[in-house]
């Protein structure tokens, strides 16, 4: 955890493993990095800030982890997490599908590493539309393959995207996991969409 210049808001950097590619495709140039896959996330937040509700930014390529969105939510009393895809400033790499993937493991560490009862999707820019895909695909899964081709896991392995934190019998439809222990594999594949309530007057938007 580290200060930041303002007196009521802090940062609380995250390191979060997610499962990399298994198709030899080079989508980071550092080795030490494909050997231990790791995404980052920036949570800024008020001491003692309340779980009830958490927002999430994220965007295909583009380092949001000190976006300026961050501070004024946090400021409002709302905890809002800044999360890099692994193509963080590697967008020649991207593959939007794995991107979502990527969205989902951070849904995921705030309900079950972080705590938060709900988990709101803020798209900025980029974000905007991989929010939206994200949740579309959590909620009725039907891509299959990537455009070049690629099989492509379903997003959401059953789990309702509007499922709350408490539906931990999800957790159970991973392979890897079970629920009784829903964080025991870090590397397992993970599910993009588990206990993520999103408000319908909040959902995914883009400016």
């Amino acid at each position: 955890m580290t200060s930041t210049s303002s007196t009521t808001t802090r940062d609380h950097f995250q390191r979060i493993p997610y499962e990399p590619a298994n198709d030899g495709r080079v989508e980071m140039h550092s080795g030490l990095s494909r050997h231990y896959p790791t995404l980052h996330g920036n949570l800024v937040a008020q001491p003692g800030y309340s779980k009830e509700v958490g927002v999430v930014m994220c965007h295909p390529a583009s380092n949001f982890l000190s976006h300026f969105l961050l501070r004024a939510f946090a400021e409002a009393g709302v905890p809002a997490m800044g999360l890099n895809t692994r193509y963080s400033s590697n967008e020649p790499a991207l593959i939007m599908e794995r991107a979502a993937f990527d969205l989902g493991t951070g849904v995921r560490w705030m309900a079950d590493e972080l705590g938060f009862e709900k988990v709101v999707l803020l798209g900025f820019s980029g974000g905007g539309s991989l929010a939206s895909f994200y949740q579309s695909q959590a909620q009725n899964p039907t891509v299959t393959t990537t455009p070049a081709g690629a099989p492509h896991r379903s997003i959401s392995n059953g789990c309702s995207a509007t499922a709350t934190r408490s539906s931990r019998g999800c957790a159970a439809s991973t392979p890897g996991r079970s629920s009784s222990s829903p964080t025991s594999n870090a590397r397992v594949p993970p599910i993009a969409v588990s206990w993520c309530t999103v408000p319908s007057r909040t959902r995914a938007s883009s400016t």
